[in-house]
C-alpha cells in the first residue's frame, strides 16, 4: 500500500485531502505542520509528500529541503494559497526551486491532484 503524507495547517483542507487520497486507496497520514510533517516523514515509509507552503511552527520550503537533504528522492507535491504580500505562483516557483516535484494553487482541482499524484508514484 502506499503511504502518502500530507502537511496542512489549515483543518478543512487536510481532511478534505484525506477523504479524497483515502478513497483513492492511499494510506494517509496526516500533519498540521512542518516539525509534525518531518516527525512522520522519518518514523514511516512514505511514498508521496503534499505540503502547504504557509504554516506555522515550520514553513512549507523548510520542511521540502530538510526532507531531501535526508533523501534527494523523496516525491514532493507543494500547495499554496498564497499570503497577502506574494502570489502564491511565486511561493510554488520557490518550492520548485529547492526540490518540489510538482505544484498546486489553492483551491485544488482533486482530479488534477489526483492524476498528479497517480504520476508520481508510477514513476
Amino acid at each position: 500500500m502506499v503511504t502518502i503524507l500530507v502537511i496542512e495547517d489549515d483543518p478543512q483542507i487536510l481532511k478534505m485531502l484525506g477523504i479524497l487520497l483515502s478513497r483513492a486507496s492511499y494510506t494517509v497520514l496526516q500533519a498540521k505542520h512542518g516539525k509534525e510533517g518531518i516527525d512522520l516523514y522519518m518514523e514511516h515509509d512514505v511514498q508521496l509528500v503534499i505540503t502547504d507552503i504557509f504554516m506555522p511552527e515550520q514553513e512549507g520550503i523548510a520542511t521540502i529541503r530538510e526532507m531531501l537533504k535526508h533523501d534527494p528522492k523523496t516525491k514532493i507535491i507543494a500547495i499554496s494559497g498564497g499570503n497577502p504580500l506574494m502570489e502564491s505562483s511565486d511561493y510554488l516557483r520557490h518550492a520548485e526551486l529547492f526540490g518540489a516535484m510538482s505544484t498546486f494553487q489553492k483551491p485544488i482541482n482533486h482530479q488534477e491532484l489526483l492524476q498528479e499524484v497517480r504520476r508520481l508514484i508510477a514513476e
